[in-house]
Parts: structure tokens; C-alpha cells; sequence
């Protein structure tokens, strides 16, 4: 069982990481030398700066994570939770996870379901049922509750980590604007020479804006997938709570 275990959000997180690395890489990789679609306006502006690019890849990779975390709470806690019902008990263990067919492992495996299951296991094996079975419930739910905290916080981090940055961007964008202008300011330019100029500092004063409104847009789909989960984890646990104490009521009545 100790091969289960682990943290509960890395490896989701990796694995969710190399599969928007991957596409984006594919992507540019298509359009550079395939030129299979042209990125139209305004879109074509942002995917040509590299922090904006980085910032719909963090972006990206939180998506994945949400996804990899409702296939979980969709799919795999019910079929925990059909198991702990037809078995009649509540330590599935790692039997459950080298029993299960094989999209389910895999469904384990992207959500870490399975080291879920280790550390649900571990902890069973270290109380006596019989002794305080309120006791036993209350505990295998808080852990339950570790467990969602562990899994909502890369959620909760981008909540804050898009906004910030986007305002580096925008800083970023703004310190390099007004050093454009120091040339403008020293030396008297006409014609050609101050359209190059302005032509620089209109550019990063674009890339200060555009970060900022890209972050800001993006960290509304981020709030929305962290309420969903939340709200789906807590009727799942509510779910958990009744199975739990009905086996357990079944099996002392046994």
C-alpha cells in the first residue's frame, strides 16, 4: 500500500502540464511549417506574445487538472461507491484499483484516485470500528476533506496566480513603453524615426493591456471550474456519509 502513496494534486498537475505544453507546441509547430490556420484578429495579436502565450497555457493546464478532478467525482466515487454498497464495506483498498476495468485504473490514475484509496485504507486499518463507529465516520470524512483541500488548492492558487500574471504583463509592458519614450524626449525625431518610435511604444503598451485582459478573462472560467468542483465534491460527501454509516450498521447487525 505504500506505493499508493503520494500527494493527492501532483500528479494530476504534471500530467496536466505536459498535455498543454504538447498542444501548444503542436500548434505553433502546425502553423509554422504546415501554415494549416492563421490565427484571425485579435487572437493572432496575443498568441504572438510570449506572455500571453504562457498565460493561456497555465490557463490550459488548470483545465486539464479540472477535468482529470471531475472525471473523478463523476465518474470514479460512484463506482466507489457502488462497490463499498455491493461488497458491504467501506476499505476498498488497492483491490479496488487492480480489480477495476481499465478505463477505470486510468480514470484512477489521471484524478489519483488511487492514492486516495491508499491513504482512505491506511487510516481504516488503524481504527477499531467496533470501539466508536461516529468516531470512525467522523474521521474517514475528515480525511475526506484533507483530500478535497489537497485537490481544490491548484484551483484556488490560479485564482490568484492569472491575475498576477497579467499584471506583470502589464507592468512589464508599461516599464518598456517609457523607456521607447526616453529617445523621444532627448533627441527631436521627425518622419520615419518617430513613427519607428511610437510604433514601439504603441507595441508595448499593447502587450500591457492585452495580458491584463486576457488574465482577467480567463480567471472567470478558473472561479467557475473551482465552484463547480467544490459544489460536486460536497454532494458526493454527502453521498459518502450515508453509505458509510448504512455499512457499518449493516455489518454490526451481522
Amino acid at each position: 500500500m505504500r506505493l499508493l502513496n503520494g500527494n493527492l494534486n501532483t500528479r494530476p498537475l504534471v500530467l496536466a502540464t505536459i498535455i498543454a505544453v504538447l498542444i501548444t507546441l503542436s500548434f505553433y509547430q502546425l502553423i509554422g511549417r504546415y501554415n494549416l490556420w492563421e490565427p484571425f484578429p485579435p487572437f493572432d495579436r496575443y498568441l504572438s506574445t510570449p506572455l500571453c502565450v504562457f498565460i493561456f497555457i497555465v490557463f490550459m493546464v488548470l483545465g486539464f487538472y479540472f477535468i482529470f478532478q471531475w472525471i473523478a467525482l463523476k465518474v470514479m466515487d460512484k463506482y466507489l461507491l457502488e462497490q463499498m454498497t455491493a461488497k458491504q464495506t467501506v476499505d476498498m483498498g488497492k483491490e479496488c484499483y487492480t480489480t477495476a476495468s481499465f478505463s477505470y485504473r486510468i480514470a484512477m490514475y489521471l484524478s489519483a484516485r488511487d492514492i486516495q484509496i491508499g491513504q482512505i485504507s491506511e487510516r481504516i486499518n488503524g481504527l477499531k470500528i467496533e470501539n466508536d463507529p461516529d468516531f470512525y465516520v467522523h474521521q474517514l470524512m475528515s480525511l475526506r476533506k484533507r483530500h478535497f483541500q489537497e485537490c481544490i488548492s491548484p484551483l484556488e492558487f490560479g485564482i490568484s496566480a492569472l491575475p498576477l500574471l497579467g499584471f506583470i504583463g502589464t507592468v512589464y509592458g508599461i516599464s518598456t513603453a517609457i523607456e521607447a519614450f526616453k529617445p523621444l524626449l532627448q533627441n527631436a525625431q521627425t518622419g520615419e524615426l518617430l513613427v519607428d518610435s511610437m510604433t514601439v511604444v504603441l507595441s508595448n503598451l499593447s502587450i500591457a493591456f492585452d495580458t491584463t485582459l486576457i488574465a482577467l478573462c480567463l480567471v472567470l472560467f478558473v472561479m467557475l471550474m473551482t465552484m463547480t468542483i467544490k459544489r460536486k465534491w460536497y454532494r458526493v460527501d454527502m453521498v459518502y456519509e450515508d453509505v458509510i454509516r448504512n455499512t457499518l450498521k449493516s455489518n454490526r447487525n451481522h
